[in-house]
């Protein structure tokens, strides 16, 4: 008797230890600029954030966590952050470049920065089959990572406290392997 797996969706989550959480927060709370102007796209809710050590931090620790984990290098190609104030959420989307599928990330992520009491989660939504969707919901917290499918569908709840909700987000591609 074999079992084969046709199909299976995960996710990966960790922890970034001695992070400065509160700088990194500050410098996407001081840099809010538009990542798009289109409303038609999610990334009109999106954010640009400079490059800082803070966060050069947070992505070589990520990425060397998912090299020890799984012996592949991820590089990243993309980020933004996610600032919600009260009652604010983000929309149903994903991160594949329908325009250019050869260009889509392999990973898309997300770090939590600064998170209130009632910030809202993070939702995943996934086909079970042709006709049924289910939704897995993920409580952020700070200083905490997540690694999903790319193609994978997802959003933010409201955030419901008075605090900011910061959040950055972003996406990885797979290191070519050298096998010479």
């Amino acid at each position: 008797m074999q079992s084969t797996l046709l199909t299976a969706t995960a996710f990966i989550t960790g922890k970034v230890e001695n992070a400065n959480n509160k700088k990194l927060a500050e410098i996407c709370i001081d840099n809010i600029k538009p990542y798009s102007d289109d409303v038609t796209n999610s990334k009109n809710e999106d954010l640009q954030m400079p490059w800082s050590d803070e966060f050069k931090f947070v992505i070589d620790n990520i990425q060397n966590q998912y090299f020890k984990n799984f012996k592949q290098k991820i590089i990243l190609v993309e980020y933004w952050s996610q600032i919600h104030k009260k009652y604010q959420s983000s929309n149903l989307h994903n991160h594949v470049d329908t325009n250019n599928l050869g260009q889509s990330p392999i990973l898309s992520g997300v770090y939590y920065a600064q998170i209130p009491k009632n910030a809202g989660k993070l939702v995943f939504e996934y086909n079970v089959n042709q006709y049924q969707t289910k939704r897995y919901w993920v409580e952020p917290e700070v200083g905490k990572f997540l690694l999903f499918p790319a193609y994978l569908n997802h959003f933010v709840t409201e955030n419901k406290d008075d605090d900011l909700r910061v959040s950055i987000a972003f996406n990885f591609k797979y290191d070519k392997i050298d096998n010479e």
